[in-house]
């Protein structure tokens, strides 16, 4: 059994690690910054856990459908896609779509068959607002002293214990709606970790 004492002696939070790419807008990067670890551009850095796009011209949006690199910028895009990374783009970056009742038509289709080209590579299109919640679900994996507060998540799977790497009779608290993985199961049993339903 754990004392009160011990549930509050420090707190932490599992935050994920986010590489902007591109201009930052100031207000975006520090409600960002609130919910996950922000990084800037680093042509050798694999180990951010979602590579985000800020803005897309058009010549970046053409490089990228075409698989042919001309920055140091495209080219991460292109291998972190390819090792299975997770690429956002900011829908309000997208800079040709400002330009639909000025631009020739054909032009504005091309731009649109390589957006949807993108797409099919593994790059998902989101809000600014979107985001945020998105990643900020990374916050529902909270600890406080030896004690885990998961109340927030739905669903418990074993990666959630593996990823955190949480120690033997760690306390992990649920919500009673909570549903745990038979995996998730059978962590829980053989590191004798305690489930704590709230």
């Amino acid at each position: 059994m754990h004392s009160n004492a011990s549930l509050h002696i420090s707190e932490k939070t599992q935050r994920k690690k986010v590489m902007v790419l591109g201009n930052v807008n100031d207000d975006f990067l520090i409600r960002l910054k609130a919910v996950v670890d922000v990084y800037t551009l680093d042509a050798n850095d694999y180990s951010c856990d979602v590579y985000l796009i800020q803005k897309l011209n058009s010549s970046m949006l053409a490089h990228l459908a075409l698989a042919c690199p001309s920055t140091v910028e495209e080219e991460l895009i292109l291998k972190v896609l390819l090792e299975g990374k997770q690429v956002l783009l900011l829908e309000e970056g997208i800079e040709f779509v400002c330009k639909r009742t000025t631009a020739h038509k054909n032009l504005w289709n091309l731009y649109q068959e390589y957006l949807e080209k993108i797409k099919l590579f593994g790059i998902s299109l989101v809000t600014k607002e979107k985001i945020l919640q998105m990643l900020g679900k990374s916050l529902a994996f909270t600890q406080v002293g030896d004690c885990y507060d998961w109340t927030n998540q739905k669903l418990i799977l074993e990666k959630h214990f593996t990823e955190r790497r949480l120690p033997a009779n760690s306390v992990v608290k649920i919500s009673k709606y909570c549903k745990i993985t038979p995996l998730a199961q059978d962590y829980i049993r053989s590191h004798e970790i305690k489930i704590q339903i709230e």
